[in-house]
């Protein structure tokens, strides 16, 4: 699914207009990045987490060239599922 199917799906199921549904939509995109980027993890109940996870720095070969490439530490984001969404996707 795109980002444009799901805010067709937002804006049928809600009864908005494709602009209104698009602004809800890109308004919870930005508010879930912001809290993550400011370190607070976001807990969606039923859904899942996301949290800002710090990657050390590491040494890696490249399989195309087998040249050695260091990888510096970088911030990622790390997405934990929840217990009723594994469920349903286990039924």
């Amino acid at each position: 699914m795109t980002k444009a199917e799901l805010i067709k799906l937002v804006a049928a199921n809600n009864d908005l207009t494709k602009a209104r549904a698009t602004a809800v939509v890109e308004d919870v995109f930005e508010i879930i990045q912001n809290n993550v980027k400011h370190e607070e993890s976001v807990t969606i109940t039923g859904f899942g987490s996301f949290k800002r996870v710090e990657r050390s720095a590491k040494s890696c070969r490249n399989p195309r060239t087998n040249e050695m490439q260091k990888i510096p530490a970088h911030k990622s984001v790390n997405f934990k599922v929840d217990k009723a969404f594994k469920e349903l996707l286990n039924k």
